[in-house]
């Protein structure tokens, strides 16, 4: 669990299984001024350590890792927490203020840091607190690429396994999956400020225009078949629109707007884009029929949905660009 991640509508970039994943290229990053900005990790038993192991800054590259902020100062508590409900007292066990160095490198290859904590250690929660940071030269946001407990033998440090390793590469998993959404939206606005756009049913057209500046507008629902009237009756919209969580199934989307009536409304929409496999492109692709691959090039062009949560109305459009 992080506290005060940057970027938390982007999971994929500086989530808290960053630090765990081995791998110093990624991290978990955080605004230092939120209060108790940091890491807190959840041991499935209570255990004991004497050490930690810590990767500090995001460790792309030696010139990389200057950019972002690293922790100078970091306050380690353990905690044990008796039961698995969520209002379960935390007792606290130890804690400590670790002073840390700026990442370093030997030959390109990351040297992570190792230090005692001079006593064992014990507990099922462990708490990371970003106290002080080094200054990075593009910002105070403050990154730990790895961290690791682990315990002393014969003098040399021996690092504990992560016994969850999958849900974790599971997590990440997700992250990716929502990204291709999340990078889908940002080329649908990108596209949307200089083309009118309009999303459809099998039988309706829904004119939409979404800017950068977290502004929108939908014009009216209209029939394909005007001799059929319009199966989707509904009002133009113009308001603001919020991301509420990017995930694997898409980005949820809050449009705020006043309706004719003066009356203030808040609709949730999912926006999400389809690819090769999945439910929606084969649903597309079945109904497209023989036409199917000459209306759409799935290595040119996103195909795109777009479907209100509440009445279950999906439309979809396959004209914008890669």
């Amino acid at each position: 669990m992080g506290t005060g991640q940057i970027s938390p509508e982007q999971t994929w970039k500086f989530s808290p299984e960053y630090a765990l994943d081995g791998k110093p290229q990624t991290g978990f990053c955080a605004d230092i001024q939120t209060p108790g900005a940091g890491l807190v990790f959840f041991l499935a038993n209570v255990s004991e350590f004497s050490g930690v192991q810590i990767t500090n800054g995001l460790a792309i590259s030696a010139k990389d890792a200057k950019a972002m902020a690293q922790v100078k100062k970091l306050r380690l508590t353990s905690y044990t927490k008796k039961s698995s409900a969520p209002n379960a007292k935390w007792i606290e066990e130890n804690t400590i203020t670790l002073d840390l160095k700026p990442v370093q490198f030997k030959a390109e290859k990351v040297v992570p840091q190792i230090l005692s904590l001079d006593t064992s250690f014990r507990g099922n929660v462990i708490q990371l607190e970003f106290l002080e940071s080094y200054t990075g030269s593009k910002g105070t946001d403050v990154c730990l690429s790895e961290f690791s407990l682990g315990d002393f033998k014969d003098k040399e440090f021996s690092a504990y396994e992560i016994t969850n390793q999958q849900r974790v590469k599971a997590s990440l998993q997700g992250y990716e999956e929502a990204s291709k959404h999340y990078y889908a939206f940002k080329k649908f606005l990108v596209w949307n400020e200089t083309n009118s756009i309009s999303f459809q049913s099998f039988d309706a057209f829904l004119p939409v225009y979404f800017k950068s500046d977290g502004t929108f507008s939908f014009g009216q629902v209209q029939a394909m078949d005007p001799q059929i009237g319009n199966a989707f009756p509904s009002e133009p919209k113009q308001g603001t629109y919020t991301i509420l969580a990017t995930s694997p199934s898409g980005i949820d989307l809050n449009l705020s707007y006043i309706d004719s009536g003066g009356m203030q409304r808040n609709d949730t929409w999912l926006f999400r884009r389809a690819q090769v496999g999945d439910e929606d492109y084969e649903y597309f692709k079945t109904k497209m029929g023989i036409s199917f691959s000459s209306i759409y090039n799935a290595k040119t062009h996103y195909l795109l949905f777009l479907k209100e949560n509440n009445s279950g109305a999906t439309f979809y459009n396959y004209e914008v660009p890669y």
